[in-house]
Order: structure tokens, then sequence, then C-alpha cells
């Protein structure tokens, strides 16, 4: 259990909400990467589909580990572990995209400019609206940037509820209501 007075020096409140957030609303499918939070060092672990692969193969053959290199042997250490301890391990799932989707369209609700309101909205209308959403905000920097202050700080809220929900983080520490949670 971490809280805001106990958090050891090393490992910053906001720097680790921004690191679960991160985790949690992961986008991309590059490398088929997948998200493990570490409990005891309260690591955020990324395992890709290359570091999956070449662990099947260093467990089937121990030669394969000489052939592999270093800084491979380095990315994979944790898999042994997880294996080894997998309830030290907890899976971060992705947000679904629906919820992104509704936090979009949340957004769009708060901008007080009209023209601009009706232009995002249009945006969510459209096919692939991720895309066109943040197609629309090039248009408009400014809303752009708060658009991002927003979308951190919904993520940031995810995490912190993600981290009360299983036992990492204590809402009365940060200085919260427990029944919100």
């Amino acid at each position: 259990m971490i809280s805001q007075a106990s958090t050891p020096n090393s490992i910053r409140l906001d720097a680790f909400l921004a690191e679960v957030a991160s985790a949690l609303s992961y986008s991309g499918t590059h490398y088929g990467a997948s998200f493990f939070l570490d409990k005891e060092t309260l690591e955020v672990l990324s395992i890709t589909e290359d570091m999956r692969y070449t662990y099947e193969l260093v467990t089937e053959d121990e030669d394969a580990l000489d052939e592999t290199p270093d800084w491979m042997q380095d990315a994979i250490q944790p898999m042994f572990l997880m294996e080894k301890d997998p309830e030290r391990f907890i899976p971060i799932d992705r947000i679904p995209s629906s919820d992104a989707f509704r936090e979009m369209q949340a957004f769009v609700e708060e901008v007080d400019d009209l023209e601009v309101q009706h232009h995002l909205a249009n945006s969510l209308r459209q096919p692939k609206p991720f895309r066109r959403f943040k197609d629309a905000l090039l248009d408009y920097p400014e809303y752009r940037e708060c658009w991002f202050e927003y979308r951190d700080a919904y993520e940031k809220e995810l995490a912190k509820e993600w981290l009360i929900d299983h036992g990492i983080l204590n809402p009365e520490d940060l200085g919260e209501d427990p029944e919100a949670y």
C-alpha cells in the first residue's frame, strides 16, 4: 500500500499515476504490448510479442539464451518472475474504447465556444471518430491543449480508481472519501 505520505522518494505519486494511466489508455497495437503492475516494486511492465516469443524459445531451449542479445535477456527477466510468482503481478487491462469515446463527448460538452463545440461534436459522428476528433483539434490549438489536460486528468483519475480497486492505494491516504470508490 502506498500513500502520498509514505511513497518512497524514487516513486512520486503523480509520476506513478501517470505511468499506470498510460498503460490503461495505451491504444497502440505496436509489438502487441500488454502491461502488468509488479505489486512489490510498483513497476509497470510492458511485455511485447517479441519478448513473449523470445521467452518461449529460451524456456524451451536453454542454448537459445546464449544466442539472445543481452538487452533482450534483460527485457525478459520479469517474465521469469511472472512465471515463478504470478500473484505478484496484476494485468493492466486497457480502457475500453467506448469509455474513451464518452470522455471525448464529455469534453466537447464543456467547450464554451459553440462553433468549436459544433465542429468537435460533428467529428465524433464521422467514421473513425478518434482520428477525426484529433484532426478537428488541430484547427483549435488552445482547445487541443485543453483536451490534453482534460484527458490526462481523466486518465489519472482512472488510474487512481484502478490502484484503489487493486489494493495498491488507499483513498484515506490520498485525503479522499473511501465511499467515492
